[in-house]
């Protein structure tokens, strides 16, 4: 073979290697950044996504064998930012118009790093996103939206004033209050724990918070979560008392909206509410609030020496404990609502303690002793077995029922 021929050889051998090594995921294109992206609809728009505006979208996320999110739900409004890191998913959102979807290839690493997104998956391993880009906004489109959905929802609220709100009371601008059934029981204050039932919709009818019989518990003086500006109105109210309250967006979910979509921007809402049950302070509302975890989560069981609940979850076959014993035990400490607060298993390392010596509550100690090393058991503890009129701040508040989970590994 000729030098002409070795060297034609090697030049079509080099062709492929570069062929190759460019069409890592075929029928993908490739950005200067080294974002892959392929196009499944592309419209032509004026301009792209650029940070300020505000985008909606929606996604898939998934590799070749799994899908981790089918089709989500459209992500409202959400910001468009600078890019975290090339090829990122700011860049990807940037390269579309309105209407275009898209499918983008992202190392798996990069989305956990930046992202906190995690996967199961191999170190190197890539993630494909179909993004469908529904709508870009930028702020003068979002000014000029918002003035026209706020003049919008002014003509329907003073429309549906007219014709639905005869004999309310408006406590302040936007609030409108009538109470149906005056409440016997004790007012509510800035310091009282108050147990509320509601319902909530749209003045358009559309239900956003279904009736049921659970009830939220919150006092007024909280910073507490509850979006709506109605402390006027309860203050008003006592235990017992049931009323309608009608907020405009200002008074309620604002410009953002709520339930995905359920309550759009600047739309009014109307409450049903009812007040079950007013404590004065959180002693009083200890007894309520475990009374009420008893009979909605069905618990039959009765409570033992000083109000203790024992629920067995796996029995024991090893010895049983008594004073004195040095134990290690697993635990998951839970507030009522089941909100974890601290967990051994979360640090991997169980708890070692001697059973009525060490320093934990006492309906450790309590519990402790009626189990059997490898006992499973669920601990309900009035405050009186935990931390009591003091509490442990911030973490626990004072008079406070605790849930535990506990497990006895081993006897020392």
């Amino acid at each position: 073979m000729n030098s002409r021929k070795v060297l034609a050889l090697i030049t079509i051998f080099s062709m492929v290697i570069l062929f190759a090594c460019g069409t890592r995921f075929p029928g993908f294109d490739k950005t200067e950044s080294g974002l892959f992206y392929k196009y499944i609809v592309k419209n032509e728009c004026d301009a792209f996504a650029i940070p300020g505006d505000l985008i909606s979208f929606n996604m898939r996320i998934y590799t070749k064998d799994t899908v981790f999110v089918e089709a989500s739900p459209v992500y409202e409004r959400q910001r468009m930012d600078t890019s975290i890191f090339a090829g990122d998913l700011y860049e990807a959102f940037g390269m579309m118009c309105p209407g275009d979807s898209a499918t983008f290839i992202f190392p798996a690493d990069s989305l956990k790093k930046y992202y906190g997104l995690v996967f199961d998956l191999d170190e190197g391993a890539y993630i494909h996103i179909d993004i469908g880009m529904k709508k870009i906004m930028t702020p003068e489109m979002v000014a000029a939206e918002e003035d026209s959905l706020i003049n919008a929802e002014l003509e329907k609220f003073e429309l549906y004033r007219e014709e639905h709100l005869e004999g309310f009371t408006e406590l302040l601008p936007g609030v409108l209050f009538k109470e149906h059934v005056t409440g016997r029981g004790s007012k509510i204050n800035d310091t009282a724990i108050i147990s509320v039932r509601i319902s909530g919709k749209t003045i358009d009818g559309v239900v956003f918070l279904e009736e049921d019989d659970d009830e939220i518990d919150f006092r007024i003086s909280d910073d507490n979560q509850i979006p709506f500006n109605w402390n006027t109105a309860l203050l008003g109210m006592a235990e017992g008392s049931k009323a309608t309250l009608v907020l405009t967006s200002p008074n309620a979910f604002g410009r953002r909206g709520f339930g995905q979509g359920l309550v759009g921007p600047y739309q009014t809402i109307k409450l049903e509410i009812e007040i079950v049950k007013v404590s004065p302070g959180m002693k009083e509302f200890e007894g309520y609030s475990l009374k009420k975890y008893i009979k909605h989560n069905n618990i039959t069981e009765k409570p033992v020496a000083n109000g203790m609940y024992y629920i067995l979850q796996e029995k024991g076959t090893g010895p049983q404990l008594k004073s004195k014993d040095k134990v290690k035990v697993h635990y998951v400490g839970f507030y009522l609502d089941m909100g974890v607060f601290d967990s051994s298993r979360q640090r991997g390392e169980p708890m070692e303690l001697v059973i009525d010596e060490s320093d934990v509550i006492k309906g450790w100690h309590q519990a402790l002793k009626m189990m059997r090393v490898g006992e499973k058991a669920r601990i309900i503890l009035p405050s009186s077995l935990a931390y009591g009129a003091e509490g442990m701040p911030p973490a626990i508040r004072p008079y406070s029922p605790l849930i535990f989970d506990l497990e006895v590994v081993e006897k020392l």
